[in-house]
């Protein structure tokens, strides 16, 4: 999905207006601290419907609902980022009141945004015939529903303005099965990508599309949030598709870590999770981010020992990377884009620890010139700090105020080329 089009690693092209920025105060830590300290709820708002189908009617029709979750009236903002998330439940159960969902769903409101919880359409018929027919239906129904769902808020902020969302600022997300819905509604754009088992489908409920709703509206959105999720297919993932921002346990069970099957229900249906995924846009040069849990099993910060610190993380390493994006988006003007070279180079870069709240230990093989110019530059491409070495081992000093936690981007240029690397500080 080439929503969003980069230069090198990470070019982001903003879309706000000087007026927009103008209105939006980040002064007081919007977006990264909890400013406010209640959250207003709107429970139960119709965004569209569609067919599904019971044993007693094939042709029933399923009114699909949303929860909005945003801060009290007090909040001046004139225009909010929008996040909108789906339950987990692999497919056949599963509510938008989910605790974890409402848990984000309120952490985020505190922090500024709007956040939307949602319905989408199961698939009980999963548990009887776990067929890969049957298991790409289920996602499409899913991503056919999500999409209906930003069309409704850019019809929302085109009449009545009731949210007054950010129509540029759009992320979508979930957990687990609600993962897999965003990642498929963002990534699985082509219709030369549609799965041989999802072809007979989607003939009739409007291609990749869908008929769930509010067709009269863009569904393209601004990034993606995996919790617990994957892709049928990696290779859907290209060079200029929009960020996406992941967590993942190594010992998921349900949904591999890597490349595997879904094993769950009987289902034996390859698929590739974060680990995966996020190895593939690193090859694609996709701005991205993967929190991995060594250890951790499905959605760890659902249910189980330490639920409650894995939520904690997994909220952080969120917040940390839509930040950045807002801020750049709020600060940019329509001009900022951070132009890093990726030249190839016949040497390799090593940094540690990272992600690292310390110090950087930099290290360089095969450079056979003995100097470097370092540079480390922040999301929005300002340079943090420069600096030459006469040596191919240094350490470059935390500084909490000119680096507090965040995504950096290293760049190391010998006269052999450059290597820029991925840094994060927490």
């Amino acid at each position: 999905m080439k929503q969003i089009q980069y230069l090198s690693l990470l070019l982001l092209v903003l879309w706000s207006s000087t007026e927009l920025s103008a209105q939006i105060s980040i002064d007081d830590g919007r977006y990264k601290d909890p400013v406010f300290e209640s959250v207003k709820k709107t429970a139960g708002i119709l965004y569209g419907s569609n067919i599904q189908a019971t044993n007693d009617d094939p042709v029933a029709v399923q009114k699909l609902y949303l929860d909005v979750y945003e801060p009290m009236d007090d909040d001046p903002t004139v225009r909010r980022p929008v996040i909108i998330l789906a339950f987990g439940g692999a497919f056949i159960l599963g509510i938008k009141e989910s605790p974890d969902i409402k848990e984000l769903c309120s952490r985020f409101a505190k922090l500024g945004y709007v956040a939307i919880s949602i319905d989408y359409r199961l698939t009980p018929e999963l548990s009887l015939d776990p067929s890969d027919e049957v298991v790409y239906g289920a996602v499409m129904k899913g991503f056919h529903d999500m999409k209906a769902a930003v069309r409704f808020l850019r019809k929302d902020a085109d009449t009545d303005d009731v949210y007054r969302i950010d129509t540029d600022q759009i992320y979508v997300g979930g957990v687990s099965a609600g993962a897999v819905v965003a990642m498929h509604m963002a990534y699985l754009d082509k219709e030369e990508e549609i799965p041989v088992e999802l072809e007979s489908q989607i003939v009739g409920q409007g291609g990749l599309e869908g008929v769930s709703g509010n067709p009269e509206y863009s569904s393209e959105v601004t990034g993606v949030i995996s919790l617990s999720g994957g892709l049928g297919n990696v290779n859907w993932l290209e060079a200029g598709d929009i960020p996406l921002v992941s967590i993942h346990g190594t010992e998921d069970d349900v949904i591999p870590y890597g490349n595997g099957a879904i094993t769950l229900l009987g289902l034996n249906v390859p698929f590739s999770g974060s680990g995966a995924v996020h190895e593939h846009a690193e090859t694609m040069g996709l701005y991205h981010a993967l929190r991995t849990f060594e250890g951790a099993g499905h959605t760890p910060f659902v249910l189980g020992q330490g639920a409650s610190e894995y939520m904690n993380q997994t909220f952080d390493h969120v917040r940390d990377f839509l930040y950045n994006i807002v801020i750049a988006h709020i600060e940019g003007n329509n001009e900022v884009q951070v132009g890093i070279n990726d030249q190839k180079a016949n040497f390799d870069v090593a940094i540690y620890p990272n992600p690292t709240s310390t110090d950087i230990n930099i290290s360089i093989d095969n450079n056979q010139y003995n100097t470097a110019e370092i540079t480390l530059y922040d999301l929005l491409g300002r340079t943090i700090l420069q600096q030459e070495i006469n040596a191919n081992q240094t350490q470059l000093k935390r500084n909490d105020a000119t680096m507090p936690a965040g995504i950096y981007y290293l760049s190391v240029r010998t006269q052999e080329g450059e290597v820029v690397k991925e840094l994060i500080i927490e």
